[in-house]
This record gives structure tokens, C-alpha cells and sequence, in this order.
């Protein structure tokens, strides 16, 4: 429910890959090419599908292995960072609002979530590396209520 599909729809039922945001160099006007672009949802979307391996990895019914959760927890952390590296230019364009595109400041809002979702369950145990994990995590709650 909270990463918003139908909870009866399992991640290994969709084999859709994502479309290609390129768009071919038509003889469009820039207004007209600027109002059919998807790369604001399609970024959105590979956000989703991060939050969805955040979920299976941390969030299971039938518990998780610790040390595996800690293993996984670093590459999932780069790939959020490197979907924020990746945030549409247009996002941060002053004039986004000729076409479809969220702010900057909401992309960053929707990767900080995700970290968050993702550590949340990494402070939970004892140890240095949870007290890493709280230390990132409360660096990246401060930074969302600064976006805020």
C-alpha cells in the first residue's frame, strides 16, 4: 500500500520495462516536445522500483538476516544516491512549468523517504554499524525538514 500498486499485484508480475525518455529529434516545436515529455514520471518511477527492493529486502513477513540486510543496505544506498545525481535538468529549470515536470526539491524529498525507509530497520540493532546507519539517518531527516 504505501508504494502505492494494488497489493495483489506481485513486482515479479510486471516484466514492462520502462519507455525510452529520449526523444528523437522530430520537427516539433520546443513547447510541443516539452509537454509529451515522461522523464519526470519515468525518474518517479525507478524511485518506486528502488522503494519496492527496500521493501523486500527490510520489510519481510517472514523476518530478515541481519547480516545480509547490513550487505544490502550500501548498494541500495547508491543507487539513491545516484537516482538524486540523476534528477531531470528540468526539475531545476525556473520556467518547469511549460511541461510535466516535479521540482528538485520534490525529487530530493521522495529519495530522502526512501533513505529513511531504508534505515530505519539498520538502527534498529546494536553495534557500530547501527550507530552509522543513525548517524545517516539523522542527517538525511535534518535535510528533509530543510527542504520542507
Amino acid at each position: 500500500m504505501t508504494l502505492g500498486r494494488p497489493p495483489g499485484i506481485s513486482d515479479d508480475d510486471i516484466d514492462v520495462s520502462l519507455p525510452n525518455v529520449l526523444v528523437e529529434p522530430l520537427n516539433l516545436p520546443l513547447s510541443e516536445m516539452r509537454a509529451q515529455s515522461m522523464v519526470s514520471a519515468v525518474h518517479y518511477i525507478g524511485l518506486k522500483r528502488l522503494e519496492s527492493q527496500i521493501q523486500r529486502t527490510f520489510y519481510t513477513v517472514a523476518g530478515r538476516d541481519r547480516v545480509q540486510a547490513q550487505a544490502s543496505s550500501q548498494p541500495l544506498l547508491m543507487l539513491l544516491d545516484q537516482w538524486e545525481a540523476d534528477i531531470p535538468a528540468e526539475a531545476s529549470s525556473p520556467n518547469r512549468d511549460g511541461f510535466p515536470c516535479c521540482s528538485k526539491d520534490w525529487f530530493q524529498l521522495r529519495g530522502i523517504e526512501a533513505r529513511l525507509h531504508l534505515l530505519r530497520p539498520m538502527c534498529a540493532g546494536s553495534g557500530e554499524t547501527s550507530r552509522d546507519h543513525l548517524v545517516l539517518l539523522a542527517k538525511n531527516a535534518a535535510k528533509g525538514c530543510e527542504l520542507q
